[in-house]
């Protein structure tokens, strides 16, 4: 039989919280993977690279593709510059220099095989990128 009495259960008080202060602490945290065997932090934000992709975009543009090269190392500098690994800064060495000559060439030959070398070019530039990125060099 049920009896007659409600029985209130007291809720906890609800604390309100401050939606600007739980963006900012959201904010100051890095992405952040543990892996066992390490840590990997990414702390780019969506301003900074807003301003690196227009600035790379720019580039790409008024050059006619050949500031390409260019590009890629300002996003790849971006990145590294935003990525720690067990806490240390990584860093990009790589120029357009450097990559000028390879990406003439992945370019003619990709004309040449109606885009199909590009299955042969984007390992190839991957390679590079991490040939040319390293733990930031600490000043003595």
């Amino acid at each position: 039989m049920i009896s007659g009495k409600k029985t209130d259960k007291k809720k906890p008080p609800v604390k309100k919280s401050n939606s600007k202060q739980i963006k900012k602490k959201e904010k100051d945290i890095p992405a952040k993977i543990n892996s066992g065997k390490g840590t990997l932090q990414f702390s780019g934000g969506a301003s900074g690279f807003f301003w690196m992709a227009i600035r790379a975009y720019l580039l790409a543009l008024f050059t006619l593709g050949l500031g390409v090269p260019w590009s890629v190392c300002i996003f790849e500098r971006w990145k590294a510059r935003n990525t720690y690994l067990n806490g240390r800064q990584l860093a990009f060495y790589g120029t357009g220099f450097g990559l000028l000559g390879r990406w003439i060439l992945w370019l003619l030959l990709m004309i040449i095989t109606l885009g199909i070398y590009f299955f042969w070019m984007y390992p190839k530039l991957l390679r590079w990128k991490i040939e040319n990125t390293d733990y930031k060099k600490l000043k003595n």
